[in-house]
């Protein structure tokens, strides 16, 4: 997987001992500028390869201008990015939603993921699936990332709660190409 970021202390947070080259944004291969441009607002950035056998590339912002997940939507539709498996994490942006594009306060500390897969197969009526899928992955990852003293729950369909405290909106559009 190819590591793409502007800042080394934010991608340092999520993953250790990477050892990131500093690089210009027009020095990266035609295919990864092509997504790569539409993320960053610097021209220097850090790269790094990690040995991940599933993504592709992941891009690492730390106060991102635009949604990630509104760049991967538009991007679909784009030659380039249909042959990869993106993720995108952002630390803070002023221009984060979620469901029916309800405003999504971004502070400092939090992590925003998205992704972009591009399955092989042709999976039919898969859009609710795939968004309890999803939710249902997120809960799972919070509960194996640490020993809570509550637990986290699925707000049906999309939102994961501890307590009365949303802590996380899943948002799982599907496109057929």
């Amino acid at each position: 997987m190819i590591i793409l970021t502007d800042n080394v202390d934010f991608s340092l947070r999520y993953f250790n001992n990477l050892d990131l080259k500093k690089i210009k944004l027009n020095e990266l291969p035609y295919e990864i500028l092509s997504i790569s441009k539409h993320f960053f607002q610097k021209e220097n950035l850090y790269q790094a390869d990690t040995n991940d056998d599933f993504w592709n590339l992941c891009i690492m912002v730390n106060e991102a201008e635009k949604s990630q997940y509104d760049l991967l939507v538009d991007l679909m539709g784009s030659n380039d990015i249909n042959k990869y498996k993106i993720i995108c994490l952002t630390g803070i942006s002023k221009s984060l939603h979620g469901f029916r594009n309800r405003k999504w306060v971004s502070e400092q500390g939090n992590l925003h993921l998205s992704a972009f897969l591009k399955p092989n197969v042709k999976i039919e009526n898969v859009s609710g699936v795939f968004l309890a899928y999803a939710a249902v992955s997120t809960l799972q990852a919070i509960k194996k990332s640490a020993d809570y003293k509550s637990q986290p729950k699925i707000k049906w369909v999309n939102d994961i709660f501890f307590g009365n405290a949303k802590v996380s909106g899943v948002l799982a559009p599907t496109f057929d190409f």
